[in-house]
């Protein structure tokens, strides 16, 4: 193992100099690691940091809830009776999305494969075929209409084109599973609790087919363990049998069982609900970037926060 000298040593009182100085010259933080011990005990500091790292990605995502608006200060106005954890739940959602798109033969084949009960992973040339859409985001309701279900137990599908369609309209089909015609998607869940009526019993009704827990909860066990738990507990009791107990424990995942980081959601997380109750700023660069998209959307062309160029 290689051992630093002391003439390549860095003290933490260096560090945290140079992160002064970056913080004081205006560079940019989003190269730091919100995790780092540093980091998390300067409550400012990471707060920057989480700023510098999400804040772009979560306009693109709250504007994509259809529930918010930018005001001219730069604020974030919203639309809407939910709770700022309920908002959040849905531009989760689009994170998630986005998250598939950019990864598509990662993150996006596991999530394909998982979603609709294949035993083999799916090749390159079949993976390429799809992109993903969130059922409940603007943005679907603008390209896909036929396919906008904000209500459904659906939150993602995966689209393919298709020649066969009825309707000239409808130019894309879903993933359906495997050996049906039953069209194949994941149920997203951003809680902190509740699980067991939230996720078990609408999967116990076949409210729901796949659902993908995001969050840890308050005391950090995460809320696909707590499902886990409930699961072995009704099965324990005799409320459910060993075949729904295998059922039920296929049917939940967590992000990194399909190739996405947790650390980068949970991080995602704590700067949008900062966001959303109003203790993270926007600066004069997202406000212009939400004045091209209003410009972009007003005379047609194609937005830069909902881009429209990923199906061909």
């Amino acid at each position: 193992m290689y051992v630093m000298s002391k003439h390549e040593q860095v003290s933490d009182a260096d560090v945290i100099s140079c992160v002064a100085d970056l913080v004081l010259r205006g560079a940019d933080l989003s190269i730091l690691d919100p995790g780092h011990q540093l980091v998390r005990g300067d409550a400012v500091l990471r707060a920057k940091v989480l700023e510098h790292r999400y804040r772009e990605v979560f306009i693109q995502d709250a504007l994509e809830t259809g529930h918010c608006f930018m005001g001219l200060n730069g604020q974030m106005l919203f639309r809407t009776s939910a709770t700022p954890q309920s908002f959040v739940g849905i531009a989760l959602e689009a994170y998630v999305v986005r998250c598939f798109n950019d990864n598509m033969r990662i993150a996006g084949r596991m999530a394909l494969q998982w979603c609709s009960f294949r035993t083999r992973r799916p090749t390159d040339a079949f993976v390429d075929k799809f992109v993903a859409i969130g059922t409940g985001l603007v943005k679907t309701r603008q390209a896909f209409p036929f396919f906008y279900a904000p209500q459904s137990g659906v939150d993602v599908l995966f689209l393919t084109r298709t020649t066969t369609s009825a309707c000239a309209s409808v130019t894309h089909e879903p993933l359906t599973i495997k050996g049906t015609d039953v069209a194949a998607g994941i149920q997203l869940k951003a809680i902190q609790g509740n699980e067991r009526a939230e996720i078990i019993q609408p999967l116990l009704q076949q409210n729901y087919l796949k659902v993908m827990t995001l969050l840890r909860r308050p005391d950090g066990r995460h809320s696909a363990d707590v499902c886990h738990e409930i699961i072995g507990n009704l099965a324990r009791s005799g409320e459910i049998t060993s075949m729904q107990r295998m059922d039920l424990e296929n049917r939940i995942c967590r992000p990194e069982q399909i190739g996405l980081d947790q650390r980068e959601i949970d991080w995602y997380y704590e700067y949008a609900i900062a966001c959303v109750e109003g203790r993270a700023m926007l600066d004069s660069s997202a406000i212009d970037a939400i004045a091209m998209e209003v410009k972009q959307q007003k005379y047609g062309g194609a937005a830069i926060l909902l881009p429209g160029s990923e199906l061909r």
